[in-house]
């Protein structure tokens, strides 16, 4: 085991049967990228120079962590396991994830920027689960529109500047519990609820909160 790239280059396509990273994690520096596996775990950092987009990050039985450094933006446009856990993780710049979907029992999504970087959802989809995103900047929709943008048991969701503040972040559940806190910024959710909803913890240190 290393911590320097063991692929590198511009376009990466990677596709397993049984896992990829599975035994350690795989360090590769891409900038296209599709990481595929039947079934079996897939851990993959990527040590970005580039802007990058991961088009396909799918497993079958098994789960998913995705981490990138180096301080470039990171799209990844479909992540999904059959029964799986997945964790997005991208350190210094913005996270937009379009379609995420965990399934199975008890396999969340986890969505986190650090050190700097909104993230931006398009749909995040643990069923029965949760789904627990973390940004330095802003959590905001990918795109303004009615559906859901979240779909989960549990909703977490924890800010540095603001939860839904450029356009409404809609989120659905069943029996659901949600936690929204933001340091700063507004915060504007809206709950298509199909069952109960328990708001436990709605907070922003200056600007308004709809709810």
């Amino acid at each position: 085991p290393d911590a320097g790239a063991d692929i590198t280059a511009t376009t990466i396509d990677l596709n397993a049967g049984t896992g990829i990273g599975a035994a350690g994690q795989l360090e590769i520096t891409g900038a296209a990228l599709t990481i595929d596996s039947a079934t079996g775990n897939v851990d993959v950092d990527n040590i970005a120079t580039a802007a990058t987009t991961v088009t396909t990050l799918t497993t079958g039985t098994g789960s998913i962590r995705f981490d990138q450094t180096g301080g470039q933006t990171l799209a990844v446009t479909t992540a999904t396991t059959t029964d799986g856990a997945i964790t997005i993780t991208n350190d210094g710049g913005t996270l937009t994830a379009t379609t995420v979907t965990a399934g199975g029992t008890g396999r969340n999504i986890t969505l986190t920027t650090t050190t700097s970087g909104d993230v931006f959802i398009g749909l995040a989809d643990a069923t029965g689960d949760t789904v627990m995103v973390t940004a330095v900047g802003a959590i905001e929709e990918a795109g303004a529109d009615a559906g859901a943008d979240i779909v989960a048991a549990t909703i977490d969701l924890n800010a540095g500047t603001g939860i839904g503040a450029a356009g409404t972040l809609e989120i659905r559940g069943t029996a659901s519990t949600l936690s929204a806190d933001t340091t700063t910024g507004a915060i504007d959710i809206d709950s298509l609820a199909v069952a109960a909803m328990t708001a436990t913890s709605l907070t922003t240190g200056a600007g308004n909160i709809t709810f």
